[in-house]
């Protein structure tokens, strides 16, 4: 699809959705990621909200027209997906592209080797190990709660999944 259907089918998935309701995303296609070189431009496409540093790296979906109507950077995934929310509302994601890994910018990353959920970086590897960069990208989003939640945590003290 193009971006404008990508865009619309994002907006529609979440409009309306109220605490209970269950969310599912699929995209399988093409992604990217751009890295910002040192003195350049803004590192993430149409207003990149993170404020992105030289060195750092956006992902993207690439639709079809990408190379007229532009690619779709993570922090306008985020801000289509995850932003508008409301707690209670469950998203499932599936991305099956390259450069997945953290196109959601969600605080947490999962690591199947260890089976749990280490805290991600605002650099967006994760703490104790880099992100996943061609590998299918699965993610359960749910917006942050007004108080922070009780976090389960294993013996080392990292997130763990229930």
């Amino acid at each position: 699809p193009d971006r404008a259907a990508i865009e619309a089918s994002m907006r529609w998935l979440v409009e309306g959705a109220r605490p209970g309701d269950s969310l599912f995303f699929h995209y399988s296609g093409h992604g990217s990621s751009y890295t910002q070189e040192a003195g350049g431009g803004n590192g993430g496409g149409a207003g990149d909200e993170k404020g992105a540093d030289a060195g750092s790296c956006d992902e993207a979906l690439c639709p079809v027209d990408f190379r007229t109507a532009g690619m779709i950077f993570d922090d306008e995934v985020y801000r289509f997906l995850v932003a508008p929310l409301r707690e209670g509302v469950l998203l499932t994601c599936v991305i099956d592209c390259c450069q997945a890994g953290t196109i959601l910018h969600l605080p947490f990353a999962f690591k199947a080797s260890t089976g749990r959920l280490p805290m991600a970086s605002t650099s967006g590897q994760i703490d104790g190990g880099g992100a996943d960069g061609g590998a299918t990208a699965a993610a359960v989003a749910q917006p942050a709660p007004t108080a922070a939640p009780e976090a389960a945590e294993d013996e080392e003290g990292s997130p763990r999944v229930r």
